[in-house]
């Protein structure tokens, strides 16, 4: 059973210890030439630039024991009613993603494609070199609307900053976007990483 919380996401600052963060920037730095270009479940075309790994054994390691740990206190939160599935856990899933120099997310959510209906909870974790080497990147997501029996984007809308070491939460039918990145040395290790991916239930 989903809900509409008054505010459709909770943040969690300092999500992993100082040395898992470094460990996940070292991961990230040797896997370059391992990252692709992203590509959008709905089809091709300019809605997304970004580079996207999908399969690291490590860094589900580092992230699946603290998003467990935090998952009670989020579907509560988010007054999401948790629902049974054939193992008793739910399915998560993990990809590292980069935003560099002009790259953006177009407006979507993550449940709305054939074979998606089932992701619940949107996370996205944070993290980057020091000090911060982009501007923008900011998560902008929008309030809830049906439209239709679709799910919209309503009126109103929150910007997340992409805080160094901080995860954000929120339901994946909500209506999201990440914003233009502006990277100067338009470096891969001065990207704006974030570990994200998807609850199912």
């Amino acid at each position: 059973e989903l809900k509409r919380p008054a505010i459709p996401f909770m943040v969690m600052k300092e999500f992993l210890a100082p040395a898992q963060h470094a460990e996940l920037i070292q991961l990230v730095l040797a896997g370059e030439s391992r990252f692709q270009p992203s590509t959008t479940a709905g089809g091709s075309g300019r809605r997304r630039s970004s580079l996207v790994l999908n399969e690291n054994a490590r860094i589900a390691a580092i992230m699946l024991p603290r998003l467990n740990q935090a998952l009670g206190d989020v579907a509560r939160r988010l007054d999401i009613t948790r629902a049974a599935t054939a193992t008793g856990a739910p399915a998560v899933e993990c990809q590292v993603t980069a935003h560099n120099d002009g790259d953006f997310y177009g407006m979507h959510n993550d449940s709305g494609a054939a074979g998606l209906e089932n992701r619940t909870i949107s996370y996205v974790y944070y993290f980057r070199a020091s000090p911060k080497p982009f501007r923008g990147g900011e998560l902008r997501l929008y309030e809830v609307a049906v439209k239709n029996g679709v799910y919209e984007a309503g009126d109103e809308h929150w910007l997340i900053e992409p805080k160094d070491n901080s995860a954000v939460f929120f339901p994946s039918h909500t209506m999201h976007e990440v914003l233009p990145v502006n990277c100067r040395s338009k470096q891969f290790a001065d990207s704006r990483f974030t570990v994200n991916g998807w609850i199912s239930y």
